[in-house]
């Protein structure tokens, strides 16, 4: 682990850089807080592939809750349109089919687009073919499906998103649904052939390890602050990493709590002192049972 610096300037200059501190652990999906830890730079980079490549299937990426899928998916989203790739993300996983056709139409063309506009499936589904020919297909692209919480839409809905990659020409796949979502999803997908048959990528984060946990705390604080200053001791990211089990969600909530001790008590920075001494005794416990833990 690399060296760990506490903020060693005047008291007033302390608390001010380690109140600036606290907002590098806000609930926030800013995608420039992306952090490249060991499985999240290499889904990263094989997700991007996989959206620009030629043909493809359905790409799935699971993870348990708090471990970064919505993040990833918001860094993704930002890299393909920065390559002028065209995407759709879809967030309410709740919606049925009709819906999701609904919503994918509506950001195609820019504008809300209602119910009684395109009043049955038949409708949506053409209106959908003709936003793509004329909006993607025409230049040579194709639509790439961001799809959030996926393990959260019904058979229907995601047989729907299934049917959606027919979409295409002799050559050409006009549409890649790419799915986020819990480890059930996977389950999902195994026990249902024509999903296997199509699925073509399959990634998984896991939780950081105790080195990461360091660098990740560490970029928080850079991206949000600027500051070089690194309010933690070693044990109390040893601490950290333990209450966490590495999950970035649950790590953020730490640190912001360790960070409003250190305040109150006037500390020059977070020691594991200041922390709960086990997952059990954190106000936290109930999130630290979390499926990312499952090994492989």
């Amino acid at each position: 682990m690399n060296r760990l610096r506490a903020v060693t300037d005047s008291p007033g200059d302390q608390s001010s850089a380690i109140a600036a501190c606290m907002s590098a652990f806000d609930d926030t999906r800013d995608s420039q807080f992306f952090f490249s830890g060991s499985s999240s730079a290499s889904v990263l980079k094989a997700l991007e592939e996989f959206a620009i490549a030629g043909n493809n299937g359905i790409g799935m990426v699971t993870a348990g809750p708090g471990c970064g899928k919505s993040m990833l998916r918001t860094r993704l989203y930002r890299q393909l349109a920065e390559r002028n790739v065209d995407c759709v993300m879809l967030e309410n996983a709740l919606l049925d089919f009709d819906g999701l056709l609904l919503e994918i139409i509506s950001q195609l063309e820019g504008r809300r687009i209602w119910p009684n506009e395109y009043a049955d499936r038949y409708s949506r589904l053409a209106a959908l073919k003709q936003s793509l020919l004329r909006r993607t297909v025409s230049t040579g692209g194709k639509l790439i499906l961001l799809v959030d919480e996926a393990q959260q839409l019904d058979q229907a809905a995601l047989e729907g998103v299934r049917a959606i990659t027919n979409i295409a020409s002799e050559r050409q796949n006009y549409v890649t649904p790419l799915l986020f979502g819990q480890p059930e999803l996977a389950s999902r997908l195994g026990r249902t052939p024509e999903f296997a048959s199509r699925l073509a990528y399959s990634g998984r984060l896991g939780p950081l390890s105790v080195d990461e946990t360091g660098d990740y705390i560490r970029h928080r604080i850079k991206v949000a602050t600027g500051l070089a200053a690194f309010p933690f001791t070693a044990d109390a990211v040893e601490r950290l990493h333990a209450l966490s089990a590495g999950i970035p969600r649950n790590l953020n909530r730490q640190c912001k709590m360790g960070l409003q001790i250190c305040l109150q008590q006037k500390k020059n920075a977070v020691s594991a002192s200041l922390l709960p001494k086990s997952r059990e005794n954190s106000p936290s416990a109930p999130d630290w049972h979390d499926s990312c833990l499952i090994p492989g």
